[in-house]
C-alpha cells in the first residue's frame, strides 16, 4: 500500500480536470496569449523601422528578422539600457558566423498594456543601433 507519491498528485489532477476549472483556466490563458500576440504583431508592424513580414500565430515569442545592417548584439545592448529586453538571435545558431540581424521578443510574461510602449521604444533602439545613434 502506497500512501504517498504520485497517486495523490494524480488524484488531485483528476479532481481539478473533473471540476472544469482546468479547462476554464486553459481557455482564459489561450485568450490572453492570443490578445498579447495580436497586440505585439500590430506594434511590431507599426513601430519597427523596417518590414518584418508575416508571423505565424501562437507561441510565447516572436522572431524578427531585421535588415542586414542590424546587429542584434548592439540592438540588445541598446534596448537593455532603455529597459527593453530582447534575445539575440545569433546565439541560437550552431554555425561559426550566424546571422546577426535576427532577434526574439518574448511576450508570455509581459503585461498586455506594456507591449505597445515597449515596441515603440524598441523601434527607436533599432534606429539607434543601425545608425550608431545618429
Amino acid at each position: 500500500l502506497e500512501v504517498q507519491g504520485v497517486h495523490q498528485i494524480q488524484r488531485a489532477l483528476a479532481l481539478l480536470i473533473d471540476s472544469g476549472n482546468y479547462h476554464r483556466t486553459l481557455r482564459s490563458h489561450r485568450t490572453q496569449m492570443k490578445r498579447k500576440w495580436e497586440r505585439l504583431v500590430a506594434a511590431v508592424n507599426d513601430d519597427l523601422p523596417f518590414d518584418t513580414g508575416p508571423f505565424p500565430p501562437g507561441g510565447v515569442s516572436l522572431w524578427v528578422a531585421g535588415p542586414p545592417e542590424l546587429d542584434c548584439r548592439e540592438l540588445a545592448a541598446v534596448a537593455r539600457r532603455r529597459g527593453v529586453l530582447i534575445e539575440r538571435g545569433d546565439i541560437f545558431y550552431m554555425q561559426d558566423d550566424p546571422p546577426r540581424n535576427m532577434f526574439r521578443i518574448g511576450y508570455g510574461a509581459v503585461n498586455v498594456r506594456a507591449i505597445a510602449p515597449g515596441i515603440q521604444l524598441l523601434g527607436r533602439c533599432c534606429t539607434e543601433a543601425t545608425t550608431g545613434g545618429a
